[in-house]
């Protein structure tokens, strides 16, 4: 996957809505069943050095595979995004180069066609979790993506940021959200509704990118429904996934 995205995405065209700073930006691994959080942790390293065995691209390590505490958020790695990360890491006199340079790089510094790839382990999967919004008004999304994110004052397991997807109409407030048993979807999705009323727009809709636990869509069921003493074991396709 990496290799062919290396192949087909080049850094210095590549243009979009979502924070990046390579052509496979992400590599986010986590403990879903019979396997452990250490197990999945030497996992990312072997993932982390052939990659850059094979390709020399640079590799930051982050989650559970963290360097440096800084680094254990993508947030703080992709500062800048490619571009501004790029310029910063040319010029090594800079006060913030040894703290943001790649963990395993050739040079120091970017790949120009395929950036840097993230590789780590958590004990949670990364849900990827977006609210659309009835304005063109970007600064609107923004403002409501701050009172989502954690470190402006929101839920501390999200980070979240307000763009414009081409492609439809609207504004998006597009979230991480990197632990739904603490903060579930409808706690974001009820926030982004009530500050959006702040300035008089609607939420028309959200969407999942990616996979999701089953377990972070029944406790919506369970909050909007009032279900009391329900339990996984009664949906029927329950057992037919069991082991």
């Amino acid at each position: 996957m990496a290799g062919k995205a290396y192949e087909l995405i080049d850094m210095r065209e590549q243009e979009g809505s979502h924070p990046r700073i390579g052509a496979q930006d992400t590599i986010p691994l986590y403990p879903f069943r019979n396997i452990s959080l250490e197990e999945v942790k030497e996992i990312a390293e072997e993932i982390g050095q052939e990659l850059f065995e094979k390709y020399k691209v640079p590799i930051y390590f982050s989650g559970e595979n963290a360097r440096t505490e800084e680094k254990k958020s993508i947030s703080f790695i992709r500062k800048g995004q490619y571009e501004g990360l790029k310029a910063l890491l040319e010029d090594k006199n800079h006060p913030d180069y040894e703290r943001r340079k790649p963990d395993l790089s050739v040079d120091g510094k970017l790949s120009d066609k395929y950036g840097a790839t993230i590789v780590s382990a958590d004990m949670e999967g990364l849900t990827a979790y977006n609210v659309f919004l009835d304005t063109e008004d970007v600064s609107i999304a923004k403002e409501i993506a701050k009172a989502v994110r954690g470190p402006s004052g929101g839920f501390s397991t999200v980070r979240a940021v307000g763009i414009k997807f081409p492609e439809r109409e609207g504004t998006v407030v597009s979230m991480n959200m990197f632990d739904c048993s603490k903060t579930p979807l409808y706690s974001t999705f009820v926030l982004v509704k009530l500050e959006a009323r702040r300035y008089g727009v609607q939420v028309t809709g959200s969407e999942l990118v990616g996979p999701v636990k089953l377990d972070y869509l029944l406790n919506n069921v369970e909050f909007y429904l009032g279900l009391q003493g329900f339990r996984k074991e009664q949906i029927l396709e329950h057992h037919l996934i069991e082991e």
